[in-house]
């Protein structure tokens, strides 16, 4: 699912596309990276996160993983956006520093939005529509995982655990943002101050019939993206022998440009 890319981009971007095996075509199960960072406190902390793809767009370059809002990683994505992400391969292990923002439900609002990625587009805009579809990839036993009560709550009864959440039959994401959003596009809703509290006080409310939220659409809220904007790429290959490991590093200047792949000892 990473779009393609230009000569310009540095040469890692395939080759950790397809080091996950997620990036393309529907989620039947998660594949996970290691995710670290430092908490307020000063401590540590590392989580899995399950990953979609590598996103390049605009000359940046974004991996794209996901998570329920209520995750115990969200936690400590609150307090920093700085962040290295280990990904294990049979080929061998990359590692990957950046900043982490996050994409959530319209209605929601985290302290580390999304980037701006084109300066014609509002950035809320651009993720939901990258939110949604992630989400419409995931099988339909992926997404009934977003109605599970919140991590490490007792599940009481275990009998109206729902075991797939389907897609609405026939619903495109631009359809589906229709559909949720009711008499609001999917570019009123997701610009709008009614909905999105970083956009200001709302100067009209918007008036939407009351309905009751189905599995797809609860879910879908629970859902959010944590993006992950590259700033260095480490990448230890495996050799039949000690000898053979080669270990490559790309690094992101302060201009935007990557500096080309560079040896280092392993």
């Amino acid at each position: 699912m990473s779009t393609s890319t230009p000569s310009s981009l540095p040469s890692f971007i395939d080759p950790l596309a397809a080091a996950i095996p997620t990036s393309a075509g529907t989620i039947t199960s998660p594949f996970y990276g290691i995710l670290a960072s430092t908490r307020r406190s000063g401590g540590s902390s590392a989580h899995p996160l399950a990953l979609s793809h590598v996103l390049a767009d605009d000359g940046t370059v974004f991996l794209i993983a996901y998570a329920s809002r209520t995750a115990p990683i969200l936690n400590d994505l609150k307090h920093t956006n700085v962040v290295e992400l280990a990904i294990q391969t049979p080929g061998g292990i990359w590692r990957v520093d950046g900043k982490s923002s996050i994409a959530c439900a319209p209605s929601l609002l985290m302290r580390f939005p999304p980037p701006r990625v084109h300066q014609e587009e509002d950035p809320r805009l651009y993720w939901e529509r990258h939110r949604l579809s992630v989400f419409m990839r995931l099988s339909a036993k992926q997404r009934a995982l977003y109605l599970l009560p919140p991590a490490y709550e007792s599940v009481r009864h275990a009998k109206e655990i729902v075991a797939e959440v389907p897609t609405p039959e026939g619903e495109t994401v631009d359809a589906l943002a229709e559909r949720l959003f009711g008499v609001m596009s999917l570019t009123s809703s997701v610009l709008s101050a009614n909905s999105s509290p970083a956009a200001g006080p709302a100067t009209a409310p918007v008036a939407l019939p009351a309905t009751k939220q189905s599995n797809f659409e609860f879910a879908l809220e629970e859902f959010v993206l944590v993006v992950i904007k590259l700033t260095k790429v480490d990448l230890l290959e495996y050799g039949s022998e000690v000898a053979d490991f080669q270990r490559l590093v790309w690094t992101l200047n302060k201009d935007g440009s990557w500096r080309s792949a560079e040896t280092v000892s392993p």
